[in-house]
Parts: C-alpha cells; sequence; structure tokens
C-alpha cells in the first residue's frame, strides 16, 4: 500500500499540475465526466452564463474569451483498489467544473430478473457512495448521460433471444432492454422520454453530439450485408447530419460510444461498423452517407471522440488509402480513449474500407505481447486517460496520457475556416 500511495500522489501531482497550466481565466465553468469515457470540459470567461438546459434544442452559450478543457478517460471495471485514486483524481479535476456527462456503462450487466436487476443496480449506486467526494460533486453538478452494451448485456441488439451460460435458454434481450432503459433514467438525471441521442453546446467553440448506437441497430450478424444494416436507424442518422449541418460551433464531436475504424467483436458478432472487409458492408453504409453529407455541404472540424476497446490510439481515415471504391469524402479522425482501469488487449484490427490507419496505438502488441491477452489493470503502462483543449482561438489540442502522468501522444489541431 505504501508504493501505492506514493504511486497515487505523484500521479495525481502531475494531474493537479497539468490542469492547473491550463486554467487560464476566472469565471464560470462546465465539465464532463464519464464512467466509460470521462470528458471533462472546461470554459472559463469574464461572464456568467446561464447553465444550458437537456434539451437537444438547448439554448447556445455566447461566452466571449472562451476556453474549453476536456479530460477523456475509459474507467470500466473498477476494483476497490482502485477507487479511492479515481474519487481523489474526481475530486482534484471535477471541483473546477460545473457539468458532468456520462458516456457509458454506468451500470453493468443487469439481471433477468427485476428483483436481481435492481440488487445490481443498487451495488452500481454503492461505488458511488463509497466516494464521498465524487456523491459530493454529483450533488452539486448536472449531468447528461449516455449508454453503450453493458447496461444490458454485452453486444446486444433488440430482438435478440440468449440463454446459457449467462441467463436461462430463451431470455429476450427485450426484457433486459426494457429493465434497463427504466434503471437508466431512473439512475441518470433524465427527463422520462427525453430522447438517448441528443446535442449540446458549450460556448462558441464546442458542440457535442451524444449519440445512440444500441437502441435502433440491427442484428450483429447482418452487419456484413451488402445492402446495408443500421446502426443509428434512419431518423438518427437524418438527425446527425443535420445537426452537423446547423451547428455554429467551430468544432463538432461526435460522442462515439462504438468506433467507425476499428473492429469490434468475432465473426457473425461484429459490434461496431467494420467488419475487417475492404468492401463497404453493413452499417457501414450509414457512416459513408455521414462522410459524404459531410463532404457535399462542407461541414468543418468534424472529429470523433470514443472508446470501448480498452486500449488507446489516434485513427485516421483517408480517402487517399480507401480501399471501398468510395472516396468522396473529407479525411476523418477518431481518437480512441484507453482504459484507466480495465483489462488491456489490442490495437484491433482496423477496416480498410474508408483508409483507416493507426496514427498513434497503444496496447498490449505495440509493447510485443500478443494481441488479445486481456491484461489486468496492474499492467501500468497500458492503462491511460486522454485530455483535450480548445483555445480562445479555437485551437484543439487532443493529449493520450499515462495513468502515470507520462505523455504519451499529442496533436494540435488548428480549424479549419
Amino acid at each position: 500500500m505504501a508504493i501505492f500511495s506514493a504511486l497515487l500522489r505523484a500521479f495525481l501531482g502531475v494531474v493537479r499540475a497539468r490542469l492547473a497550466g491550463r486554467c487560464k481565466a476566472t469565471g464560470e465553468r462546465f465539465g464532463f465526466c464519464a464512467l466509460l469515457v470521462v470528458v471533462v470540459v472546461t470554459i472559463a470567461s469574464s461572464s456568467s452564463p446561464s447553465l444550458p438546459s437537456s434539451s437537444s434544442e438547448a439554448p447556445r452559450l455566447r461566452v466571449p474569451g472562451l476556453v474549453c478543457e476536456l479530460l477523456v478517460v475509459d474507467v470500466a471495471a473498477f476494483s476497490a483498489f482502485f477507487r479511492a485514486a479515481v474519487a481523489a483524481l474526481c475530486a482534484s479535476i471535477l471541483t473546477r467544473s460545473s457539468f458532468a456527462f456520462f458516456l457509458a456503462a454506468a451500470i453493468f450487466w443487469p439481471e433477468f430478473e427485476l428483483a436481481s436487476f435492481w440488487r445490481q443496480v443498487a451495488q452500481q449506486r454503492c461505488w458511488w457512495s463509497c466516494g464521498c467526494r465524487i456523491l459530493s460533486f454529483l450533488t452539486k453538478t448536472p449531468s447528461n448521460v449516455q449508454w453503450d452494451d453493458h447496461e444490458v448485456t454485452n453486444n446486444w441488439w433488440p430482438d435478440e433471444v440468449i440463454g446459457f451460460p449467462q441467463y436461462e435458454d430463451g431470455t429476450a434481450v427485450n426484457s433486459l432492454y426494457h429493465n434497463s432503459l427504466q434503471a437508466f433514467y431512473e439512475f441518470n438525471p433524465l427527463v422520462e422520454g427525453q430522447s438517448i441521442y441528443r446535442k449540446q453546446q458549450f460556448g462558441a467553440h464546442l458542440e457535442i453530439f451524444f449519440v445512440d448506437y444500441r437502441s435502433f441497430r440491427d442484428p450483429n450478424p447482418e452487419n456484413s450485408n451488402p445492402e446495408g444494416a443500421d446502426m443509428m436507424g434512419e431518423e438518427q442518422l437524418e438527425w446527425l447530419k443535420q445537426s452537423l449541418l446547423e451547428s455554429e460551433a467551430t468544432w463538432k464531436i461526435i460522442s462515439s460510444h462504438d468506433p467507425f475504424g476499428i473492429v469490434t467483436g468475432g465473426p457473425g458478432d461484429r459490434d461496431s461498423f467494420g467488419q475487417e472487409d475492404p468492401a463497404i458492408l453493413g452499417r457501414e453504409l450509414e457512416f459513408q452517407d455521414l462522410i459524404s453529407f459531410i463532404m457535399d455541404e462542407d461541414i468543418k472540424n468534424v472529429i470523433s471522440l470514443t472508446s470501448d476497446v480498452h486500449f488507446t490510439g489516434h485513427v485516421n481515415m483517408s480517402p487517399d488509402r480507401a480501399e471501398g471504391g468510395f472516396t468522396d469524402f473529407k479525411p476523418f479522425d477518431e481518437y480512441v480513449i484507453g482504459p484507466i482501469h480495465a483489462g488491456s488487449f489490442g490495437p484491433n484490427f482496423l477496416d480498410t474500407s474508408f483508409g483507416a490507419q493507426y496514427e498513434f496505438e497503444l496496447g498490449p502488441l505495440t509493447l510485443g505481447f500478443e494481441r488479445f491477452p486481456n491484461f489486468p489493470p496492474t499492467e501500468f503502462n497500458l492503462q491511460s486517460f486522454g485530455y483535450a483543449e480548445v483555445s480562445e482561438t479555437g485551437e484543439l489540442t487532443i493529449q493520450l496520457i499515462g495513468i502515470d502522468g507520462d505523455l504519451k501522444y499529442e496533436v494540435n489541431l488548428m480549424p479549419e475556416v
């Protein structure tokens, strides 16, 4: 414990130092945090704007002298050993902020029976109660939330039927889904009936688009269909396209809880967009529609923050490398946030339909191990978080940082005008 305490003090000291250097002004601040992906955004100005509403059509903030800061961390699968570290980390960073959003995995693996399900929820709520600093933060801070698969069950889709060994044979995922959806709205600060997919602008330089890749997707086995398969569904895809078109923010960030260019799941269970096939198949037709629209409408400065894959990296997709026969799109970047305390594996294979290529990757394979060992979090050199900052002039800086505070990767992006 003495060694752990020393490492924790050193780590938090580095985090505090990094954040202190980025606190450029005083005034109203807004922050975001998540379980699977933690994003902290600080907006500083001399004015004191009112808090935005949770509506997808919320009025935009207009903040002179804007500074935005983000911290992005994948913190799935906590153990008791690390809770104190995360509580201190959150206290150190989030006390600067006054807004939070939770992107995924706030509730893990609910059971089929509702009574058992609520016992699972109670156990998850206990985690927050144990961290008094986090509890204090949550009682003072408005939140946005987002979900992925583990609020229901691994890699699920609507109308799926599952069974042994985790569930009784013939268990309808829709039953789990409805239980989970009820818990999701009751557990989180959401208005009943509010859409899970929505958008929120924070000042002149940042708008975030929260998608829902779970509720409207076609079955994973259909993800190789050359005629296409839904991920967002027609209505949500049209909403995202029009929202990007209407956005007046400098940077438009898609909070994508599954990656666009990275292959996830095995054969017959491809859970994200790609299939490790150069042809444009299944859900990739939705992504093609999206990036084609961005190109046709000349929408500028669209990037993605993503997670789910238990390693960290930067993926660039470029028409110059696209192997799917479609090249009418702008280069597209997604930044993959690694785990801060979860099993590590990968980096996963890429789908080359849109020319996906790693600009940076950090996982067991890059350190000389096999690709999918699922190393425990004690392999701390594979644990990491992300940090991003939008300056007053709109320059976006993204950093991927090890939990020991070492900078692993950094990129500075000037906005296209």
